[in-house]
């Protein structure tokens, strides 16, 4: 008993002084709080891409412009997935998200460092230790007349601790698409520290603050449109913790209301001609398609509950909860009726002591204010686009970032009440408070940062990220197809065909689970006949295929995977009818250049003709290598009509169509044979000889060219240049040979 005694009096001791000493030294907590931040999220430095960070970072053409001036005006001029270069991106839907700022540091990041998910995820987590000293700076002001000075700085650094510990946030940080979010807090934080300051200026100097306040909002708002909450969330930092007159109030309300509506403003000229009303009557990108409102009210309040559940206990984390993980639900459900009466109980408890201006009422109206208005303005007020959220989504860990900080400084005021109040009634001396408050503070801490750790582990990349969340998500359909496509991708990157194999395998299993759980998911079934087609199994294949063509004959991805299927098969019939409707979806010459190599086998030149003219009607230098092909086979088809027809030459037609096709391709050595065959058969051997000398330097490895050449020298009579053309090829020949046996 003695001992025990002894060691509480120590602890007792050294909590005090550690508080008296270190704790309470802003410079340590400063330095402690960016340490702390940077250890908990030192993992994931080594981590790749993921999710849409990839699309975002990587594969955006808008990142890769530079930072000239036109760089920069077409980041701001439209939205954020506006040149998205991902040919998977239909897979998923479009949405007019207008965050320019985040995409200007992508393009700022790729200017310095290229394609570095290092970088990407090093610089994530500087502006997550960042955001810790802003927000501590940040509470100590709001506090300050709220609280005397030893609690205050130490609660200030308890709830800023919390916060970067709690594993919720690893969405935001270990994902580089989380950054809109890091970026756009860090922009609030600014603006609220300028805010508190500009209330407590007097005279000239407040309007020295109060632009600043504006251009941080603006930038926020540029960030992320989330932002735009915390109009709401202001009123309550300043009617809790600063004492104004209503003159006050109104002046620095100004810089915040005309910045919104000027966002709100241009928000709507970039992304006015995006259309998302074809999302709307799918389930899987609009949850509440069938729902009424009884429904919607119901389904959100249980949205609600599973927030403060992951507040509460983060242990089953998932970056997926749509459809069908969060189901509609109905008011007969216990957990709805239980968390609306919380809610409201909660609501008439702190609407009753309001004037008493107490922390759990400000933390009770910020929590659920942020939520109620982002919810009631995505699916309530305004419920034909998407604003706030992606499609499909309700629940989002995402969304927790902002209101998350109401819960770290309620939970760190809770354990320095909790142990007040138990000391207090065993009449014990009030310094214990702090030594049992900092030690439940350290478990919490504790348990928080072990969880964020292991959960960092988990964003390695986008297969352990899906094979993890699977688990905790096994009713997202969602989930379930990105996992199969992503075992799909795998076997395509594998040589081995048994492993390859199984890859396969178990894409064809998560993609059943999927169509299982939602059976008119036309995506997911394409995406069967797919993987069925490449395991050989090509009847099953052909199918599915028909399958999700009857569900929706305007996926493209279906008519696209069914017509080369097709082809393959020599069904070019319906290889036809599916490159036609691939063509007029998606408008993609590839799909004319294969709608007329299937008629070409279907032995009708005129069609085929037809098909290749589209294709080269197509301008833009992506399509350089597509268009040149469509040019050779027209060529070729002019040649074979001109060999088969003596009363037809074409022949000076497929010279132009060659010259052209090699121009767009300068890759396609038939090509260039091709056309010297047909200079050489008009008699112009030097123009035969200049256009396969011209491809030298796209074929320096081939023999074939040289000996052509050599024979083309011949028939000039030029032995010299005859002789060195043999020898090059004689050279090529025995190099390509040793290549060949080191293979």
């Amino acid at each position: 008993m003695t001992q025990r005694s002894t060691f509480l009096l120590s602890l007792q001791k050294f909590t005090r002084y550690l508080g008296r000493e270190w704790l309470s030294s802003l410079t340590f907590q400063r330095i402690f709080l960016v340490l702390f931040a940077i250890g908990l999220y030192a993992n994931t430095f080594t981590h790749e891409y993921a999710t849409e960070g990839s699309r975002l970072l990587s594969q955006s053409n808008i990142a890769h412009k530079g930072l000239g001036v036109d760089g920069i005006m077409n980041i701001f001029q439209q939205d954020s997935y506006a040149e998205v270069n991902d040919r998977q991106a239909k897979f998923i839907p479009a949405n007019e998200h207008y965050q320019p700022v985040t995409l200007l540091t992508f393009a700022i990041e790729y200017t310095l460092f290229g394609e570095k998910p290092q970088i990407s995820h090093i610089i994530n987590v500087i502006l997550y230790a960042i955001t810790g000293l802003l927000l501590l700076s940040v509470l100590n002001r709001i506090f300050k007349g709220h609280l005397e000075d030893a609690p205050r700085i130490i609660l200030a650094f308890v709830a800023t601790l919390i916060f970067l510990a709690h594993p919720v946030h690893t969405e935001i940080v270990a994902s580089i698409k989380g950054r809109n979010e890091l970026l756009s807090f860090l922009w609030l934080l600014l603006m609220t520290y300028l805010l508190l300051r500009a209330a407590f200026a007097r005279g000239a100097i407040r309007f020295v603050y109060l632009p600043l306040v504006a251009a941080s909002f603006f930038l926020a708002l540029l960030t992320e449109e989330t932002a735009i909450s915390f109009m709401f969330i202001l009123p309550l930092i300043l009617y809790y913790f600063i004492p104004l007159r209503k003159v006050d109030i109104f002046v620095l309300a100004i810089p915040v209301l005309f910045t919104a509506i000027g966002y709100w403003f241009l928000r709507d000229l970039f992304t006015k001609d995006i259309d998302q009303s074809y999302l709307m009557h799918s389930i899987l990108n609009n949850p509440f398609a069938s729902a009424d409102l009884s429904q919607k009210i119901s389904t959100l309040i249980f949205a609600f509950a599973k927030y403060i559940e992951l507040l509460i206990a983060p242990i089953n984390l998932s970056h997926d909860y749509s459809f069908n993980q969060v189901t509609l639900k109905e008011w007969t459900d216990i957990r709805v009726v239980m968390t609306f009466l919380g809610i409201i109980g909660a609501g008439i408890i702190s609407i009753a002591n309001i004037r008493k201006k107490g922390i759990y009422t400000f933390t009770y109206f910020y929590f659920i204010g942020y939520l109620l208005f982002i919810y009631v303005t995505e699916f309530l007020i305004n419920p034909d686009e998407f604003v706030f959220l992606s499609p499909g989504t309700i629940v989002s860990e995402k969304l927790l970032y902002l209101p998350s900080l109401a819960f770290c400084i309620a939970t760190a005021f809770g354990l320095y009440d909790l142990f007040g109040w138990l000391v207090s009634n065993k009449r014990r001396a009030a310094k214990w408070v702090y030594t049992y408050t900092f030690v439940g503070t350290l478990l919490v801490l504790v348990l928080y940062s072990i969880k964020t750790v292991v959960r960092n582990k988990v964003w390695e990349n986008d297969m352990t990220l899906m094979k993890a969340d699977v688990k905790n998500s096994p009713n997202s359909v969602r989930l379930r197809y990105m996992l199969g496509r992503n075992y799909i991708i795998e076997a395509d990157t594998t040589v081995s065909f048994r492993q390859k194999a199984r890859y396969l395998e178990k894409a064809a299993e998560q993609l059943r689970q999927a169509v299982t759980i939602h059976p008119s998911y036309a995506d997911a079934i394409a995406l069967l006949g797919t993987v069925y087609t490449d395991l050989g199994q090509e009847d099953k294949a052909g199918r599915y295929y028909k399958r999700a063509i009857q569900i929706n004959p305007k996926s493209i991805v279906t008519q696209e995977e069914y017509g080369k299927m097709c082809f393959t098969n020599g069904d070019y019939h319906q290889a036809v009818e599916c490159f036609k409707q691939w063509g007029i979806l998606e408008m993609n010459p590839t799909a004319f250049l294969y709608l007329g190599k299937t008629y070409e086998f279907l032995e009708q030149p005129d069609s085929a003709t037809a098909a290749y003219g589209l294709v080269v009607s197509f301008k833009d230098a992506d399509y350089n290598e597509v268009v040149g092909d469509a040019y050779y086979r027209m060529a070729n088809i002019y040649v074979d009509e001109s060999s088969s027809d003596s009363t037809i030459n074409r022949n000076k037609d497929a010279v132009d169509l060659y010259l052209k096709s090699v121009s767009k391709n300068k890759r396609n050595l038939d090509a260039y044979l091709k056309l010297s065959k047909l200079y050489e058969k008009e008699g112009k051997v030097k123009k035969a000889i200049y256009a396969l000398e011209g491809a030298i330097i796209y074929f320096p490895k081939s023999e074939k060219l040289y000996r052509t050449i050599a024979k083309l020298y011949e028939l000039e009579k030029d032995n010299k240049k005859q002789l060195f053309y043999i020898e090059q090829a004689d050279s090529v020949s025995a190099l390509n040979k040793e290549d060949e046996k080191g293979s």
